[in-house]
């Protein structure tokens, strides 16, 4: 289960209030977009508007074993920063995760489940104040959409919680060596800090994702993110 460095939550944190905010019928299309002269960053825009990025992942690392990628607020890295993970291109079965504001954590990878991740969530809100609480959330390899040959290297994922055991987001992959983005479906809204952290966990995931493709087929240059 992931696990924050700071069992606590910061007072001034918003969380998430209730265990769903939108109806059944809400879903939100965004495409992810490599962006850069080696295509290695992303933006990450509403399939309604293209021109117009949301969100803009710089993936920055060395000769080094190790990955980082910023999130930012917008189509560049000179846009706010929301976030930033922190992982090792070789072993990654634990990624830190920082969300601008708040306390560091962790999202771990359990085997046969996917890479589990929390963050504060407000229980119960009364005149006196409110009772906080971690919520926990998992991404999640979808077997429907798995690609019939292994070596398509397509990525198709689901967000869960594990709390109420519903799918609050799903995201394919284009096929690689194609220009395409990928599609990612968000399903219900808990908040703006909840956005930004299934942003943010996700597109590390696609990065890594990305990293193990190139490495696997000798792309060394591909595979060191600049």
């Amino acid at each position: 289960m992931a696990t924050s460095d700071n069992v606590k939550s910061p007072t001034n944190s918003q969380g998430l209030v209730g265990p769903q905010s939108k109806t059944a019928d809400y879903i939100q299309e965004y495409i992810f977009t490599r962006a850069g002269p080696l295509r290695i960053n992303m933006k990450i825009c509403s399939s309604s508007d293209q021109n117009h990025p949301l969100y803009y992942a710089n993936i920055t690392g060395s000769f080094g074993d190790n990955t980082d990628l910023a999130l930012h607020a917008g189509s560049d890295r000179d846009q706010p920063l929301l976030g930033n993970c922190h992982f090792n291109k070789f072993h990654a079965s634990q990624i830190e995760v920082h969300h601008q504001g708040g306390p560091k954590s962790k999202m771990i990878m359990i085997k046969g489940q996917g890479y589990h991740w929390s963050m504060p969530w407000v229980h119960e809100s009364t005149e006196q104040g409110h009772t906080e609480m971690e919520r926990h959330f998992y991404w999640r390899a979808q077997e429907k959409y798995t690609p019939a040959s292994p070596g398509s290297g397509k990525l198709c994922l689901e967000l869960c919680s594990t709390d109420y055991d519903d799918i609050l987001a799903t995201y394919s992959g284009a096929a690689p060596g194609t220009r395409k983005g990928g599609i990612f479906h968000l399903k219900d809204d808990l908040g703006e800090e909840w956005k930004t952290m299934v942003f943010l966990t996700l597109s590390t995931l696609v990065e890594k994702a990305r990293q193990t493709r190139a490495r696997d087929g000798g792309f060394t240059t591909g595979m060191l993110a600049y």
